[in-house]
């Protein structure tokens, strides 16, 4: 996956928060994603301008844990999003 490429939402789909989790539901499909309290923040930094790289430096000053971890984590869960059509990439 390209670093510096820039997700960004399907405008078809959106984001319900109810206590801690994230529900991006797809009224297009029909489906429904539940997204922990990190898919919520990974979700809320895809704004159409943050590149992958700059996603994986927010999550990675949010949550101190090994860094190399959390960029194959990020990565991975883009990718799903990616594969679900819920987000689409722009290659910069």
């Amino acid at each position: 996956m390209n670093l510096t490429a820039v997700p960004f939402h399907n405008s078809k789909v959106s984001l319900n928060i109810h206590d801690t989790l994230g529900y991006v539901i797809d009224p297009i499909e029909g489906k429904i994603r539940v997204l922990n309290p990190t898919g919520v923040d990974i979700w809320n930094a895809i704004n159409g301008c943050n590149s992958i790289l700059d996603i994986i430096n927010e999550v990675s000053n949010t949550y101190e844990y090994n860094s190399q971890a959390i960029q194959i984590d990020v990565i991975n869960f883009l990718l799903q999003l990616k594969e679900r059509s819920l987000i689409y990439l722009k290659e910069e």
